[in-house]
């Protein structure tokens, strides 16, 4: 595979985002910051452009938490975006698009101006939404027609047919597109760097929930109702416990705050989850319909954290119950679960180290900027 530093090329990239890859909103944000940090490091100029604008903080703030080699454009929302595209042709190599509703908007601007010339699209799916939209469905009890599920597919496969490459973040979703004829799908997942010494489990209590909150039909909000009105009153009622729930938007949540109970701390956005990861004895994800892949999973895990999830999560992961997690398909052995975690420390250590070492092989850097340096050339390579 051609390494496009190596034979001196620098790639000149505009990267379209909803918001600056700050870790703290979640939300596959700090997917995108390993990707950008990746992009960089390998000498590659990149432009930041945040859609929905810089969500409360100002440019300067971003800008001093990015690499000095990230220009931050300024940003007042989507409709903002045409000026840059027109610009890109001079400006720019490659646009990376994350998302699907930025690539559909694109795709929009450009057939409505079909003499806008642009430079090659990388179309960054961040996780395939359809899938979970169909899984929330089955979460509530309700089927999916045919029709509805063929779609939306075809509308996935329209935005991948205006990209020279697409990038999922499971081989679930990269699956999705060889079956459909379409072989430019580049696998990224994320990057994280195992701790080599965590706290044993005689150091640890309670448990612990990360994900951020934006809206209540989203999965971590249905995660955290699932959980706290199925799964809690089993596991208090077992063994009185406490439960940590951090990440964007827990604070401000009212569905968060109503189901909040005896034993229930909301943390909010933490900066640093190090210390959290390292008090907690049970990592929980209750998620009931998600695509992608559990970024939070996947950081617990680097963190010498074991983690009690839904099944759902450990296909998208690819991790074996009783090695690497347990799982909970419903309330009750969810619960227990849990218990067996909390309870049993020669059963938490050993799915703890196997947890850790399966996030250090799969997930790290070197596996991430390698990916980077395919879908690269990959475009390099590509029909225009």
């Amino acid at each position: 595979m051609t390494n496009l530093r190596e034979i001196g090329y620098k790639v000149r990239i505009l990267f379209v985002e909803d918001y600056p890859p700050r870790v703290r909103y979640g939300a596959g944000l700090p997917r995108a910051r390993a990707i950008i940090e990746a992009l960089v490091a390998q000498g590659h100029a990149v432009s930041l452009y945040a859609c929905f604008g810089f969500r409360g903080v100002s440019r300067t703030e971003v800008t001093e938490e990015l690499s000095s080699a990230v220009e931050v454009l300024e940003s007042t929302g989507p409709q903002d975006l045409l000026p840059q595209l027109a610009k890109a042709a001079q400006r720019y190599d490659l646009i990376w698009v994350c998302r699907r509703h930025h690539m559909a908007h694109i795709v929009d601007l450009f057939k409505k101006s079909p003499a806008l010339a642009l430079p090659p699209l990388v179309y960054d799916t961040e996780a395939l939404s359809f899938l979970r939209e169909l899984r929330a469905l089955k979460a509530r009890g309700q089927a999916a027609p045919p029709e509805l599920i063929e779609r939306h597919a075809q509308l996935e496969l329209a935005l991948a047919e205006a990209a020279q490459a697409v990038v999922t973040v499971s081989t679930e979703e990269q699956a999705f597109f060889h079956r459909r004829g379409y072989p430019r799908a580049f696998l990224i997942a994320t990057a994280v760097a195992a701790r080599a010494q965590t706290p044993g489990p005689d150091l640890r209590q309670g448990l612990l929930f990360v994900g951020a909150v934006n809206h209540d039909s989203e999965p971590n909000p249905d995660a955290l109702k699932h959980f706290l009105g199925e799964v809690w009153p089993r596991l208090r009622r077992t063994r009185p416990c406490t439960l940590r729930i951090a990440g964007w938007g827990t604070d401000r949540s009212l569905l968060v705050r109503r189901l909040a109970g005896p034993g229930v701390e909301i943390l909010g956005p933490v900066e640093d989850l190090a210390p959290w990861y390292d008090q907690a004895r049970v990592f929980i994800a209750p998620t009931r319909f998600a695509a992608g892949i559990p970024l939070k999973v996947i950081e617990a895990a680097a963190h010498g954290l074991p983690a009690v999830v839904t099944p759902l999560l450990a296909g998208q992961l690819g991790w074996q119950p009783e090695v690497e997690l347990l799982t909970g398909q419903n309330a009750a052995s969810f619960a227990d679960s849990c218990l067996c975690l909390m309870e049993d420390d020669a059963l938490w250590t050993r799915i703890a180290k196997g947890a850790r070492q399966r996030a250090a092989t799969q997930f790290s850097h070197e596996a991430l900027h390698e990916s980077v340096r395919e879908v690269l050339a990959a475009v390099a390579g590509a029909p225009r």
